[in-house]
């Protein structure tokens, strides 16, 4: 038998959440999920997600490709849609490696309108990005690391990391329903939280709480 292949899908409610204003799928032929959104101060969204994932089929419509480098692994990759305020597509465009799945499953909005995506992935490739000054870990460590990535308002990417130790680090994988993983407090630092098996996942002593045993 032919497994059901999924789509993701966006919809919108009034504010009273008793009638659909729009909705919509959003796809290839592959198994595409929408995993997450965020609105930023104008009102536009970005929306993201995994497509192609287990199904070997990767078709997924990209939009005005901006320069987030962008792959269409056939293996799964993650991507980030953005829409205008109108609910119209802006710009769609996939993120990851190109031996490896990709997930992008949390988007957070600053406000600043940068744009903060997390994500798992499983590619040794990843494209990281570091401008100076900032920390990347540029080596995938076990089978599943997390990634995070940084996007400007116009649509550059300031920053890609992977995140993670010599073991595993998975979010998606293993807690679909798990919701945002991303939040920012009044000076804009950025909060993550995650699941790793890694004895030697990075921690950092400050005047804050600080655990550095694993349970394993």
């Amino acid at each position: 038998n032919t497994p059901q292949l999924q789509d993701g899908y966006i919809a919108k409610f009034n504010s009273t959440g008793d009638t659909v204003l729009w909705s919509t799928l959003i796809g290839g032929k592959g198994n595409d999920q929408a995993l997450g959104i965020d609105f930023d101060s104008n009102d536009k969204f970005y929306v993201v997600g995994g497509v192609g994932y287990f199904s070997g089929t990767n078709n997924f419509p990209v939009v005005s490709q901006v320069a987030i480098w962008a792959t269409n692994d056939s293996l799964g990759a993650g991507y980030i849609a953005k829409f205008k305020s109108d609910d119209s597509q802006d710009w769609c465009s996939e993120y990851g490696g190109s031996n490896g799945h990709d997930y992008t499953f949390s988007v957070k909005v600053d406000h600043s309108d940068n744009v903060f995506v997390l994500g798992t992935t499983l590619s040794t490739n990843l494209h990281t990005h570091n401008p100076g000054g900032a920390w990347v870990d540029a080596t995938l460590g076990g089978t599943y690391d997390n990634f995070l990535l940084k996007i400007s308002p116009s649509e550059s990417l300031l920053y890609a990391t992977y995140i993670g130790g010599s073991g595993d680090e998975y979010n998606i994988m293993v807690a679909p329903e798990c919701g945002n993983r991303i939040a920012f407090d009044s000076h804009n630092n950025i909060y993550i939280v995650g699941a790793t098996e890694s004895s030697d996942f990075p921690t950092l002593a400050s005047t804050g709480y600080t655990n550095t045993t694993n349970a394993s």
